[in-house]
């Protein structure tokens, strides 16, 4: 009987540490996005793009920007543009890069929460939001 009040204690013990691990915060205070600290810089795919809106030269470079959101709960990036003369459907981006679909098609603008800006040009025409 001393035995198993013993084993039991220990059982207890076993599994109060493993729940107190499990639980514990392991990102030494850091926010991820995507599993990276920084995706401008650390998304292969990501980074090339802002560098490709960085170089281009066309008179509708102005108006394109990236914005960062959630849908559903996870972290999404949308290809905006701010012209109103455009007639354009913004693409929506999962952290990997694969094209989910378009706002005004797949998805509404009211789907998307935690809204933020991660690249606008240098000559932006546009308001942020």
């Amino acid at each position: 009987m001393l035995k198993q009040s013993f084993f039991k204690r220990i059982i207890l013990l076993i599994l109060a540490s493993l729940a107190i691990y499990a639980c514990s915060d392991n990102d030494d205070g850091q926010n991820t996005i995507c599993g990276v600290t920084d995706p401008t810089e650390e998304l292969k795919w990501l980074k090339t793009e802002i560098t490709l809106r960085k170089r281009d030269v066309s008179e509708n470079a102005k108006y394109y920007y990236i914005s960062q959101a959630e849908l559903d709960g996870k972290t999404v990036f949308l290809y905006l543009d701010c012209d109103s003369k455009a007639n354009t459907a913004p693409s929506v981006y999962d952290c990997e890069g694969m094209l989910l679909g378009a706002i005004g098609k797949e998805f509404t603008l009211e789907e998307f929460t935690n809204h933020s800006d991660i690249f606008v040009p240098l000559n932006f025409e546009c308001q942020s939001e």
